[in-house]
């Protein structure tokens, strides 16, 4: 195969990546599980809703509200104890959300 070919293929296979990553992240939706307002910060969780109607979440991430994420994590658990390392409180004081 010719080196145009191979570069014009991976081209075309770049696109349809794309296409397929905007689609997904079209569907992303994300909810707070816990904030605290007083130190703005919050835990996320984001997910896709199905046509069912369930919402399936895929990450978990800390956020300062207006910055970038601080901890990303497939586990809740380990979201939350991140949280709870942050500020410095002990876990049961994160179990609600807190405003």
């Amino acid at each position: 195969m010719s080196p145009l070919k191979q570069i014009y293929l991976r081209v075309v296979s770049t696109r349809a990546t794309m296409s397929i990553m905007e689609n997904a992240i079209e569907g992303v939706e994300a909810r707070v599980l816990w904030s605290c307002k007083q130190r703005c910060v919050e835990l996320l969780e984001l997910g896709i809703r199905e046509v069912s109607g369930f919402f399936r979440p895929f990450r978990y991430e800390v956020h300062i509200e207006g910055e970038s994420s601080l901890f990303r994590s497939t586990s809740e658990h380990a979201a939350r104890h991140y949280l709870t390392m942050l500020l410095g409180k002990g876990l049961g004081e994160l179990e609600h959300p807190i405003n």
